[in-house]
């Protein structure tokens, strides 16, 4: 099986998986789309060639190439007549440029790639997200969107490095991704959740990082091959070295697909019985996708295995891409991510096997004995929403996301009704979205409180139903009460 069908199988087999990490409603990208694009303008300047700039186009129903002509057409239209008004020296420091058109039946989204070579685009269409119960935000969009083009990119690179190369190549490569890859994406309840597309980050105390970091640099200095490292435990990211600005769509991948088809076999009733080595300190196995696979089975193929490629940005520069050989080691609930350039053969599959085995192994046990549970997310108990993000980070806790490997925690608090979400997100965009501090308390008619925080760019949301909150003295000292319990090491009041 080559990389890049792994890497689609993946998607498609963790399609139910990812469900179980969700609590909100989620609706399908293709119950609310009318139509998703990728055009590369230039391929169609000339007269009667127009529909060579189209280079993938997915509707809900088949639509004839000249229909296609005529949505990238508009697009391109749009991109170039508002050009005129955008400032250059905004359009460079933006690594992905974006226009909006909003009318009567749809909302567009075309977000320009590549230096602008691509356009990328998407049509919501708003009944459709109406009897979803979808709400509609075009921020969240573009970050699906954009999303979906990392997504991509680091498993295939870069477009305009395809088209150079081989046309043909290219779009096949778009179809088999966009098409298996729009048919599982699903929009949570909450947009916010989906604009932000943070990282669940897992709070170790001094003592238990330590040892992850120790591990970490005797793995390097033992395997110099190992480039970039990333260790996540029970789904939740410890410590990485990859660039910043591909760690969001890793963790993305990692945690809603190939750790969630591997804790399914896990939860197996005969999984332990089935490993030879269960009875010994070394539960290590490595994951390559679709299956586990155990290390002697993997050094026995080492010769034949194809391990998944992935594309991460070169020195902070997301325009050059250097490939890299994924490798992804599991022990108990611990996971790690290595990153290699080199070849690797038998001998280096073998011991690295001999020295991760019990040692992450035993890491695993001792971050289990530590990991305390004042140290998590609120519960889902509590009498709040929440969501918070810190741009800086990429750290993202919300309570509308359940951590892989916990069980969905029943909740009195009733669910997000729409006309909250459309608050919740018309708050983001009017008052926390520029300033770097800011405060707001919202009332709506249905005794839901929205209280969004700015502090150093660190954003808080909380969504409250309680009735007996009468005035904004109240809910400030509800809110202040919360942050200390539940916040007091992330946010300051």
């Amino acid at each position: 099986m080559s990389s890049s069908s792994t890497i689609t199988s993946n998607f498609a087999a963790s399609s139910a998986a990812s469900l179980s990490i969700i609590k909100g409603a989620q609706c399908r990208m293709t119950d609310v789309m009318d139509f998703f694009f990728i055009a590369h303008p230039e391929s169609g300047r000339k007269e009667g060639e127009e529909a060579e700039r189209i280079m993938y186009f997915q509707s809900l129903k088949p639509e004839s190439l000249e229909k296609q002509t005529q949505v990238t057409g508009f697009a391109e239209a749009v991109v170039n007549f508002t050009n005129n008004f955008t400032s250059d020296e905004n359009e460079r420091d933006m690594e992905f440029p974006y226009r909006y058109v909003n009318t009567m039946k749809r909302l567009h989204v075309y977000v320009l790639v590549e230096s602008s070579r691509f356009i990328v685009g998407i049509a919501l269409n708003k009944t459709m997200c109406s009897n979803e119960e979808y709400t509609l935000h075009a921020a969240t969009i573009r970050s699906v969107i954009i999303t979906a083009y990392k997504m991509f990119r680091l498993f295939f690179g870069s477009f305009y490095k395809l088209l150079v190369a081989d046309r043909a190549r290219l779009k096949d490569r778009l179809e088999y991704f966009f098409s298996r890859y729009l048919s599982l994406l699903r929009l949570n309840q909450m947009p916010l959740v989906d604009l932000f597309c943070g990282v669940d980050f897992l709070p170790l105390d001094s003592v238990s990082y330590l040892r992850v970091e120790n591990l970490l640099g005797e793995l390097r200095e033992s395997f110099p091959q190992i480039s970039k490292t990333m260790f996540l435990y029970q789904g939740r990211l410890i410590s990485y070295s990859v660039p910043k600005q591909d760690l969001a769509v890793l963790f993305q991948y990692l945690t809603h697909n190939l750790l969630n088809m591997s804790m399914r076999a896990e939860l197996q009733p005969d999984y332990q019985s089935r490993r030879s080595d269960s009875a010994v300190h070394h539960h290590g196995r490595f994951l390559t996708g679709t299956t586990d696979v155990s290390a002697e089975a993997m050094i026995a193929n080492a010769k034949d295995a194809k391990l998944p490629v992935v594309y991460l940005s070169a020195d902070g520069n997301s325009n050059k891409l250097i490939p890299y050989e994924l490798i992804v080691y599991r022990a108990l609930n611990a996971t790690l991510c290595m990153f290699v350039r080199k070849e690797m053969n038998a001998n280096f599959l073998r011991d690295l096997d001999a020295m991760l085995g019990p040692e992450l192994s035993a890491l695993a046990s001792l971050i289990a004995d530590a990991y305390s549970s004042d140290n998590k997310a609120p519960a889902g108990d509590s009498e709040f929403h929440f969501i918070y993000f810190d741009p800086s980070s990429l750290s993202l806790r919300t309570s509308f996301l359940e951590p892989i490997g916990e069980s969905t925690k029943s909740s009195s608090l009733p669910p997000i009704p729409a006309n909250i979400c459309v608050m919740a997100c018309e708050t983001m965009d009017q008052y926390l979205n520029a300033e770097d501090f800011g405060e707001i308390s919202i009332k709506s008619e249905s005794d839901w409180w929205i209280v969004g925080k700015k502090t150093n760019g660190r954003i808080l949301l909380l969504m409250l139903h309680n009735p007996s909150l009468n005035s904004l003295a109240d809910v400030q000292q509800y809110v202040n009460s919360i942050i200390k319990q539940h916040f007091n090491c992330i946010f300051v009041i």
